[in-house]
């Protein structure tokens, strides 16, 4: 699916959690990524918690790519056309670990300096 889908994606299943809102910069609807957007967004709020708890700042989410990866990157809020709702989690000792194991299979991974995830991730172009 393509990152805009992902991110705009809202699964059926899953908690009732809360959500923020997060704005989204950056390239979004030439990048496909085979990452489950249940898994991806859960990861993602998860990193959010960790990052800036919701009642503190917002968030904005970078996105780009290099090579064969997607780079999804928390930075301090900025104006957007779109955003993602990401379920609040509370961050405990062990979240980066948990985020790590639930993306391995995927081939993603927590960034190294911890403010994003990265993803596998394509390149593709809709026919003109």
């Amino acid at each position: 699916m393509s990152i805009e889908e992902f991110l705009s994606s809202t699964p059926s299943q899953g908690s009732n959690r809360p959500h923020r809102p997060v704005a989204i910069v950056g390239q979004v609807t030439d990048i496909e990524i085979a990452t489950p957007a249940r898994i991806g967004l859960r990861c993602l709020g998860a990193l959010a918690g960790v990052i800036s708890p919701p009642t503190k700042s917002e968030l904005a989410l970078h996105v780009h790519l290099s090579d064969d990866k997607a780079h999804l990157d928390f930075h301090p809020s900025e104006a957007s056309s779109s955003s993602a709702q990401l379920p609040i989690f509370q961050p405990t000792a062990h979240t980066i670990d948990v985020i790590r194991a639930a993306l391995k299979p995927y081939d993603g991974d927590v960034s190294e300096n911890r403010q994003g995830i990265t993803l596998r991730a394509q390149v593709f172009k809709l026919p003109a």
